[in-house]
């Protein structure tokens, strides 16, 4: 994610590396962060990763410890999901656009070079804050620095690790060949079935809005079903419309996979092995309009069915009846002055 450019650097280098490792937590907003930077020998920012929760257990993460295990704690947290993927993303923009600016990023790595920790927390708090926007925030941060060759051996034993490890089972998502935008969250979840007035499954099209329940046995579905409060306090798991965007089945024997959208960056798959089942459809007239938390956005957005959208577009526009109520006009003047000439 570098720049290659080093305009408005010095032309020395350092002939090391410096990784900027930081936690923070907003109270008010209910927001927890980690981040780390890492500065390459030619003072540039090699590369960059955040995570943002309200999970507040990955504020239990020491930025003090090795960096290597700082940057794959963070890559844990976004493969999982336990993140908000939208400020996520706002964070990790916010380095991109830092890296650009070389003037502020030499003036952040001036500081992180020279361990001047009271004049960074402050700088690294004034950037985080344009996104997260609290001011109770609590940022600490770590500073860390190793030669080339030992960034190299920590990389190269890194992957004889992995590589050692049992070949952890695919996401869902992957087996079932469906692919997101880098960011996203894919849920396990089940379609709502209904005898009666569902739609058959292999009726279903791209675009209908179905209903489904996450899957609460897993960790990523929990997560989703306390964020958008879908556990009565009965107990029971409430269902969330999805618009389909992918169909999927390998064979006629075999179980049709769904793709369904249920938010911005935030999207569930489905699987069924009975192609004559009926899926309940998300109805308005009969169901309640859901408010859906839109995760980077302090307003929540409702969702519709598609079928109201379609037919927003259709009604006629307060000026639409105005040249309407014109026209009749200018054709009664017309026949008034046609009858008078007779």
């Amino acid at each position: 994610m570098a720049l290659e450019s080093t305009a408005g650097l010095q032309n020395i280098t350092t002939g090391k590396y410096y990784f900027l490792k930081g936690r923070f937590k907003a109270s008010s907003s209910n927001l927890y962060g980690l981040f780390l930077i890492i500065f390459n020998p030619e003072k540039a920012m090699e590369s960059y990763h955040a995570a943002v929760s309200t999970y507040s257990n990955i504020f239990d993460l020491e930025p003090h410890i090795e960096w290597q295990t700082f940057e794959e704690k963070i890559t844990e947290i976004r493969w999982k999901g336990n993140c908000n993927m939208n400020m996520t993303s706002a964070v990790v923009s916010l380095f991109e656009s830092l890296n650009g600016n070389f003037t502020a990023r030499d003036e952040i790595y001036g500081m992180v070079s020279t361990y001047n920790y009271s004049h960074l927390d402050v700088a690294v708090t004034d950037v985080i804050n344009r996104v997260i926007r609290d001011k109770g925030i609590v940022l600490e941060t770590g500073i860390q620095e190793a030669l080339p060759e030992e960034v190299v051996a920590a990389r190269e034993e890194h992957l004889k690790k992995q590589k050692g490890k049992d070949k952890p089972a695919p996401a869902e998502s992957v087996l079932h060949g469906f692919h997101v935008e880098e960011g996203s969250a894919i849920v396990p979840a089940s379609m709502v079935l209904s005898p009666v007035k569902g739609k058959l499954l292999y009726d279903l099209k791209i675009g209908d809005l179905i209903m489904l329940r996450f899957n609460h046995k897993t960790d990523l579905g929990q997560f989703y079903i306390n964020l958008y409060k879908l556990k009565t306090p009965e107990g029971k798991y409430k269902p969330i419309p999805g618009e389909v965007i992918d169909i999927k089945s390998e064979a006629k024997n075999l179980p049709v996979n769904i793709l369904a959208r249920i938010d911005n960056q935030l999207f569930a798959v489905a699987s069924e092995e009975d192609r004559h089942v009926r899926v309940y459809l998300y109805d308005p007239k009969t169901d309640s309009a859901l408010r859906i938390p839109s995760t980077g956005s302090r307003n929540a957005r409702t969702v519709r069915d598609n079928r109201s959208s379609d037919s927003g577009k259709k009604d006629r526009s307060p000026a639409t009846f105005l040249l309407l109520g014109f026209a009749a006009f200018l054709i009664m003047v017309l026949l008034l002055i046609i009858y008078i000439l007779l």
